[in-house]
């Protein structure tokens, strides 16, 4: 049976990978039954994940700082602060530029 949690930011510790992104990992899977997890990207100028697929897992991305640009299944946006997007499975994305967000994952199957 899952359990309430919380988080406490100030206690979470960041991966650092210099010069491309700093992840925090806010609500992991382990803490949420495999259902879900939530993480914050700080993603360096210029940089960002090349085209790819999630086939298990649903992605919602709430903008907090910065400008992001992607390419959703064919399609581009263009993300500001405040601005919500969502990347549902098997669709391919590759985004670009500076932002901070973060990103609730869904997986598969989950209700």
């Amino acid at each position: 049976m899952m359990q309430p949690v919380q988080t406490r930011y100030s206690t979470v510790d960041a991966l650092e990978f210099p010069g491309i992104i700093t992840l925090r990992v806010l609500l992991s899977g382990s803490q949420t039954n495999g259902s879900h997890a939530i993480f914050e990207d700080i993603v360096e100028p210029g940089v960002g994940p090349g085209r790819h697929i999630h086939h298990g897992q649903d992605e919602t991305f709430f903008f907090l700082e910065g400008a992001f640009d992607a390419e959703i299944g064919g399609v581009f946006y263009h993300m500001e602060p405040g601005d919500i997007g969502f990347v549902p499975r098997v669709y391919p994305v590759t985004a670009f530029e500076t932002e901070r967000h973060f990103c609730l994952t869904r997986v598969f199957g989950s209700s």
